[in-house]
């Protein structure tokens, strides 16, 4: 009776033991998945947040292309003006400190990008044409004196 109460003794102890071990194992495993879970949530909330950031951006550039699509302005149709009110043009952008480049009478792409910065430090709206707004902040009437 007393070997056999060893053995089933010994066989318990055996076996609380591999238990355990499994256990510790189990709690091995388990932390691993959850690590690598955490890690991939956080992968994920990061995109989220990336994605939202993307959304964002294309809600505002549709609001400002819808917004531009019916804002509209009156601009100076005729790209070859007068020779004179273009010169006028060109030499009050040059004396606000806006390079039209050479102050020669044609609307070129340096007198673009001088009517675009320009347009850009006054707060007007920037386009690819000389408005009406511009003209104003300027102080440049809309029709040529000829």
């Amino acid at each position: 009776m007393i070997k056999k109460q060893f053995v089933l003794m010994v066989s318990f102890t055996g076996f609380f033991a591999m238990m355990s071990g499994c256990q510790t194992t189990n709690e091995k495993v388990s932390n691993s998945i959850a690590s690598e879970l955490n890690k991939r949530s956080i992968t994920l909330d990061l995109r989220e947040t990336e994605l939202d950031k993307r959304a964002l951006a294309l809600k505002i550039e549709q609001e400002n292309f819808l917004e531009g699509a019916v804002n509209w302005r009156s601009i100076l149709c005729d790209p070859k003006r007068a020779n004179s009110h273009v010169l006028e043009i060109q030499s009050t952008l040059k004396s606000n400190g806006f390079n039209p480049g050479k102050v020669d009478g044609f609307i070129g792409k340096s007198t673009m990008r001088a009517v675009k910065k320009f347009q850009k430090a006054y707060g007007l709206p920037v386009d690819s044409y000389i408005n009406i707004e511009t003209l104003k902040a300027l102080g440049i009437s809309a029709v040529p004196e000829n």
